[in-house]
């Protein structure tokens, strides 16, 4: 489907031109610039619900790492602020949630504020836990426990799949704090 931008743009912008909504997906529509021109591309995305979000959230405080990697999709990212960089793929996933709560058995992600907008989802959060447990450090070498708890208050963005499944997660915050808190840094 070409559009012509001069003419079609604004329609295509207004929230619900060309868009039909059933119960949980709604078929949106992307505009891909070509040669001066738009090309239209029909696209199936999850809604979430705020109810949603915070059962997802919630299924981590389980501490059930199965539980916790079957919401993502098997490419999906997963990013926190002691990473440089984002991890791919779900045995990534596992092996970060894994070490995690090895080395913080009492881990707990509260929610405070979640919103919602299609398939993505803002949830401000704070992670607390007491680190009693091996973990590794971002250099790969294990660090011993420090038997101190931390708090880390962060906003945390999701993106869900077309399946519903998690295929973006990157929460920011400040991992000086969090180091501070568990005495690896002055």
């Amino acid at each position: 489907m070409l559009v012509q931008p001069e003419r079609d743009l604004a329609v295509q912008r207004s929230p619900n031109a060309g868009a039909r909504v059933s119960r949980s997906r709604r078929e949106v529509l992307l505009l891909i610039p070509f040669g001066g021109r738009y090309i239209g591309k029909e696209k199936q995305m999850t809604q979430i619900t705020e109810q949603d979000a915070r059962q997802m959230f919630a299924v981590a405080n389980s501490r059930n790492v199965d539980k916790v990697v079957e919401q993502f999709s098997e490419d999906a990212t997963f990013q926190i602020p002691s990473m440089e960089k984002a991890i791919q793929g779900k045995q990534a996933i596992r092996d970060f949630f894994t070490g995690t709560f090895e080395a913080f058995p009492d881990w707990t992600n509260d929610i405070t504020e979640v919103y919602v907008s299609g398939n993505e989802t803002v949830a401000v959060n704070s992670i607390r836990g007491t680190h009693t447990g091996p973990l590794k450090g971002t250099d790969g070498k294990p660090i011993a426990p420090t038997h101190k708890r931390f708090v880390q208050d962060e906003m945390t963005r999701v993106v869900l799949d077309e399946k519903g499944r998690v295929l973006s997660l990157r929460s920011y915050g400040n991992p000086a704090e969090l180091y501070r808190q568990l005495g690896l840094s002055k």
